[in-house]
């Protein structure tokens, strides 16, 4: 693929940036060698600019900005940079590269918040263009309001149109949130089944508005013709429309656009020919005041766009599955919207760190605003009178607030998941949210489990083995609230049927969605989130590090959630506060190398088993989850639901195995290794059975005696000397000789430390390749 060369094309642009940027924002002007006008969609005014000589642009309302037209061109059409330079470059002249039409802006969801009813008479006065000459409000469909645009017609300049809008910072001017609302929702919500009429601009919805007699309901967009694909046009689905453009050559091209964003949703559309009007004519300057002199102009000038759609011959009855029936349900039960104020203090509970809620059935938390947004729909009045005595409207999670205390509502230091426990748990002395939300399926019946035991004595023929896997699953599926204090650590060849062996124990957790069970990759570890903790099961993939550094670095950052203590795990969240949660996930890794992971000789966190059953075939494979699918991952659930655990210890140290051997000396490293064969045949430093510093002689004559591609160091010799199981005596003297040397000793070493110094002493001086060591000072 060949590298986009944006420099490149960004010179080609600015060659012909006096002919191109006039395209692209046609509401401007020239001034000086900069092209201004009001915003990204052309339309009038200053606050956005662009220099024609070297392609640098910025739209200080909004704070947008670029270096060269390419990004101009991305920003207008509200595309990736790659799609602009593709659309732009087309292998053609600079000065042939067509201006784009504007293009609907893709589907977003912002939220457009409605203007409290204190502050939603806002004037409007422009900090340099002072008061408007004329202002309009935009309503959503309940009738609050939104916002204004206000038109300032300065002496010395052009006139500009200028949304302001609210929110959290106060009022403030800069474009509305995509989508944007239309002029008169309110009414086209109020008048669903009526016509509509669309005009371009607000004095003109005005003006057509006050037809007396019209059936239309009148409707416009903010921004002008620029921003058509801006505007929220979904509310239009269904509806039969009339559009009226302006008397001009960019009016009946808007309109024409409009018809084409519409042509997908609405019912009709209709056009009316303008023809021999004077230039910029509309509804505002026809001076009709009732719709039936308007609609005796209107009618022979009007032409069908696109009219209804012919009915479809009605679909035959199909039934809908029983499941869908239950999924409605489900849905619909859950649905914590429907509740009526007065219940939401039995349900919902405020959490303090992030200012938010905690749905105590469902164990869900919602933010502040989310919690308005679920109760949009319900009118809530203060309990404090208004400024002039009345009552005032107020959001849903101020009324929780201001009622919360007379509702007996709880209030929680922030939320937790602690497996087993109820939706409230107790931690030193404060109440937390639950998030742990019980997944296992109802299963009253199965199906024989045994094809799936014989699937796991295929691949764990050693019973022991088997028994202790089969046993810590079917503990963890018993006791959601307990700890095993070791991982379960399976590996074998890659298709051997690994992760089949624990899809009944998934299941048996989590049901067909498997809630609560996480499958993590080795690399998340590296993340400082930890979302992944918040499970009962966590299932690390493909478990490796290539080098004996890294698999030590690994095992020491999975020890903390491997075993308890620590009682608690931290959970970073982005945007969020972190929360603590209980460490009693049981951990499975899966993985197809002997050297997955470094295990030290002494460990009691891992229970290794090694299959060496081959690849299952596909057809194997096949008929095993055939298998799965009619049942059998229920009666594997139920089995490890019933099986007998009473002797299973879950705090106890896991059996060792010889897959557990072969990886302890398998994970060493080479310096490791060669070291640990020499420790054990007592050749040469080790004879004696005590080795004592200074270390640093002692690594270099170590070294001296290794293999050209080993490297030793200090650590490397201490670690070896561990995993041959030497004892470390620390600093050790005696009368005799009171210079305090480091020693370590080996397992048959039955002395005192004073002993274990006089030997040693004894022993340097009998070597004449080794400088006696003296303290001094």
């Amino acid at each position: 693929m060949n590298k986009l060369d944006f420099t490149a094309l960004a010179q080609r642009l600015l060659i012909s940036a006096d002919t191109l940027v006039p395209q692209w924002l046609a509401g401007g002007r020239r001034r000086g060698h900069e092209w201004v006008c009001g915003d990204l969609a052309g339309g009038e005014g200053d606050s956005c600019s662009v220099n024609l000589l070297s392609g640098r642009w910025a739209d200080f309302a909004t704070s947008e900005r670029g270096g060269d037209l390419i990004s101009l061109y991305a920003a207008i059409h509200e595309i990736t940079m790659g799609e602009a330079y593709r659309e732009l470059s087309d292998e053609a002249p600079a000065s042939d590269v067509p201006a784009k039409p504007p293009r609907p802006a893709k589907p977003q969801r912002a939220v457009i918040t409605p203007v409290p009813a204190e502050s939603a008479d806002h004037d409007c006065i422009h900090p340099v263009l002072g008061a408007p000459s004329q202002r309009w409000t935009y309503f959503n469909g309940d009738g609050d309001v939104l916002g204004y645009v206000a038109r300032y017609d300065p002496p010395d300049s052009r006139k500009q149109i200028i949304p302001w809008t609210f929110s959290a910072d106060g009022w403030g001017m800069g474009q509305w949130p995509a989508p944007r609302p239309l002029y008169r929702l309110q009414e086209l919500e109020a008048r669903h089944s009526d016509p509509v009429l669309i005009v371009e601009g607000e004095k003109a919805a005005d003006a057509a508005a006050a037809l007396a007699g019209s059936p239309y309901v009148a409707v416009t967009w903010s921004g002008g013709a620029q921003a058509l694909g801006r505007a929220d046009w979904r509310v239009l689905k269904g509806r039969r429309v009339l559009l009226w453009p302006d008397a001009d050559e960019p009016g009946v091209a808007a309109m024409q656009r409009l018809a084409e964003i519409l042509a997908p949703i609405a019912a009709e559309i209709k056009i009316i020919d303008v023809t021999g009007q004077p230039d910029g004519w509309d509804c505002a300057d026809s001076g009709w005041t009732r719709w039936t002199a308007a609609r005796s102009w209107i009618a022979p000038r009007t032409s069908v766009l696109r009219g209804p759609e012919p009915p479809a011959p009605p679909p035959g009855p199909k039934p809908e599955p029983a499941e869908t029936h239950a999924a409605e349900k489900a849905v619909q039960a859950r649905d914590v919207s429907t509740l009526e104020p007065a219940e939401w203090y039995a349900r919902w509970a405020y959490m303090m760190p992030d200012d938010g809620f905690f749905d105590l059935q469902e164990r869900t938390e919602v933010s502040r605003s989310a919690f308005n947004a679920l109760y949009r729909h319900q009118r809530c009045m203060s309990i404090h009178p208004g400024s002039s005595g009345g009552a005032r409207r107020i959001d849903a999670a101020v009324s929780f607030d201001e009622n919360r205390l007379a509702m007996g509502a709880r209030i929680l230091a922030g939320a937790t998941y602690a497996p087993g426990a109820a939706s409230l748990c107790e931690h030193q002395g404060q109440v937390y949210g639950n998030k742990w939300r019980d997944g296992r399926p109802k299963i009253l019946d199965s199906i024989d489990p045994q094809p799936w035991l014989d699937h796991v004595a295929r691949l764990i023929p050693e019973e022991f083995e088997r028994n202790h896997l089969l046993d810590a699953m079917a503990f963890k599926v018993q006791n959601p609230g307990v700890k095993i204090n070791h991982a379960l650590l399976i590996g074998g060849v890659q298709g051997a049927g690994k992760d089949s062996m624990i899809a009944p124990l998934l299941y048996a957790i989590g049901g067909q969605h498997k809630l609560n069970c996480a499958s993590v990759e080795t690399s998340e570890l590296q993340q400082q989130w930890g979302y992944y903790l918040e499970n009962e099961v966590i299932i690390f993939n493909e478990l490796r590090q290539s080098e004996a550094i890294d698999r030590r670095a690994l095992e020491n950052r999975l020890k903390p959630i491997l075993a308890a203590p620590p009682e608690l795990l931290t959970v970073q969240r982005k945007m969020m506060h972190p929360i603590q949660v209980r460490n009693q996930a049981l951990v499975l890794a899966m993985t197809n190398y002997r050297d997955a992971i470094s295990i030290p000789t002494e460990d009691r966190r891992w229970f290794v088993v090694w299959t060496h059953a081959p690849r299952m075939t596909q057809s194997e494979s096949e008929e095993l989850w055939r298998w799965f699918h009619a049942g059998g991952l229920q009666a594997g659930a139920l089995y490890l639901r019933q099986r007998d655990i009473s002797r299973f210890l879950p705090g106890a140290t896991p059996p060792w195995t010889e897959a557990k051997s072969i990886m302890v000396n398998t994970g060493r490293s080479a310096a490791e290794a060669w070291l640990i064969e020499r420790i054990e045949k007592r050749i040469e430093e080790f004879r004696l059975g005590l080795l004592s510093g200074p270390w640093q002689p002692v690594v270099d004559r170590l070294q001296n005696q290794a293999p050209t591609h080993i490297r030793l160091n200090l650590q490397a010799l201490q670690h070896a000397l561990a995993e041959a199981g030497w004892t470390d005596l620390g600093l050790c003297a005696s009368r005799a000789n009171p210079g305090k040397r480091h020693i370590w000793a080996s397992p048959d070493w039955r002395g005192s430390k004073s002993d274990a110094r006089d030997a040693t002493e004894t022993h340097i001086a009998s070597r004449p390749d080794v400088r006696p060591f003296h303290r001094t000072g």
